[in-house]
């Protein structure tokens, strides 16, 4: 895939607006349901047009769901 995003800034930004977006995934994951946690991080692949760095993004993700 052309372009890869692994820039943190630019990938937090788009995992906090699908933290927004997906309130029930959040509270399910926060409720122990680690699946949900795939589907946000397919939401993220989602709006980067697959080309989050599915790494970066992941960590970003689990950081700002602590």
């Amino acid at each position: 895939v052309e372009g890869k995003i692994s820039d943190k800034k630019e990938l937090e930004k788009v995992a906090r607006e699908v933290i927004k977006e997906n309130k029930k995934a959040v509270d399910d994951y926060n409720s122990g349901d680690k699946s949900a946690l795939n589907f946000l991080m397919g939401e993220i692949m989602k709006k980067t047009n697959r080309r989050a760095d599915f790494s970066v993004a992941r960590k970003i993700l689990e950081e700002l769901l602590k």
